[in-house]
């Protein structure tokens, strides 16, 4: 944020936020003694103050970058000059800008090169931050494209003599290749899921329970299933970030749940509704936790007890599911004390419609 009306290195004039330019300045700094004087004190180089032919103060600077930059249209009561300004100025829109002493308008200009540092020094780090987003995102979209093709079934088939050992321990090292990989993604898309809507225009067709039976099947291992029951093939349109419903809500699961037991996947359709429940036994939550279990950052206090976590997993499926249509009901019933901890049947169910 410019504080005061800053002529730049290019000649170009940007108005201030707190002084507002003075409509004269604006359509005069640019030619005869304006022009000149700028020109004149752009050469000589010599930061400080000084009174420009309207008879007003300009304040010459040199930017971090080395360029020189004018601060304008001030009224620094050492360098202005009341009649001059009004004789040459009157008949255009007055400034309301303050007459201010030299140390006043020092400490003034002072904080406005401060604001001005600052918001280049923000501008260079969003710039940064969105190449490198840009560059991770990419390449953890490839990463995650490799892992997906190596899971796949005819893997092992492909790739010639394998004993089984060999590729259990392959596959399992993807695993956790993939589940890095989600980390990161989840990372990164949940500030822009947050900020942004779902554009219909650019969805596309995809099959709910082909989605959840690819995470299914990555999550499962030799200490702990995650069962599909039942079948669908009930569509829907949406984006990319839809994959990360299934992939959290089993995540979740599989995560908390006590003792590396199963986790079941129950799809049943009614008419043209597909309802999708996701149930384990985990951390039991009270009336008051469930109701809050989807806001950032919060989490239970058996699930506290059990493993670190972030807080944003349901509260990005609820979002999700808000950009899709997506209804969502959680539940934990059935508490039961084992090691000091509650533990319940924790459900999640999921409305298509």
């Amino acid at each position: 944020m410019i504080l005061v009306p800053m002529i730049d290195e290019n000649d170009q004039l940007t108005d201030g936020s707190f002084v507002k330019a003075h409509m004269g300045c604006i359509n005069r700094f640019r030619e005869g003694k304006c022009k000149s004087f700028y020109d004149s004190k752009r050469n000589e180089g010599t930061e400080g103050f000084f009174k420009c032919p309207c008879g007003m103060t300009a304040f010459l600077f040199h930017q971090e970058n080395g360029s020189i930059a004018f601060f304008t249209c001030l009224r620094n009561e050492k360098y202005y000059d009341k009649k001059r300004e009004r004789s040459l100025l009157s008949s255009l829109i007055p400034s309301c800008n303050p007459v201010l002493s030299n140390d006043e308008c020092l400490a003034f200009v002072d904080n406005a090169r401060k604001a001005l540092s600052i918001e280049k020094k923000e501008k260079e780090l969003t710039d940064y931050y969105k190449t490198f987003v840009h560059e991770i995102r990419s390449l953890n979209g490839t990463n995650k494209s490799l892992i997906d093709l190596l899971l796949q079934e005819n893997f092992r088939e492909e790739a010639g003599e394998i004993s089984d050992d060999q590729y259990k321990e392959i596959k399992e090292k993807l695993k956790t290749v993939f589940f890095s990989s989600f980390i990161i993604s989840q990372k990164l898309s949940l500030k822009h899921i947050e900020e942004s809507y779902f554009d219909r225009k650019k969805a596309t067709s995809i099959v709910v329970y082909k989605k959840f039976d690819k995470m299914a099947k990555i999550y499962s291992s030799s200490k702990q299933h995650v069962f599909i029951n039942g079948n669908s093939l009930k569509e829907i349109y949406t984006d990319t970030y839809f994959e990360n419903i299934p992939l959290l809500l089993i995540d979740n699961a599989v995560k908390y749940s006590y003792r590396h037991r199963d986790v079941n996947i129950t799809f049943n359709e009614f008419g043209s509704t597909l309802k999708v429940e996701i149930e384990s036994f985990s951390p039991f939550c009270d009336c008051k936790e469930i109701s809050e279990i989807t806001k950032k950052g919060y989490r239970g206090k058996n699930a506290s007890c059990i493993a670190e976590g972030s807080g944003i997993g349901l509260y990005l499926v609820q979002l999700l599911c808000e950009r899709y249509g997506i209804e969502m009901k959680i539940e934990s019933v059935s508490p039961s004390s084992i090691d000091g901890i509650q533990y319940g049947y924790f459900k999640v169910t999921l409305l298509f419609k």
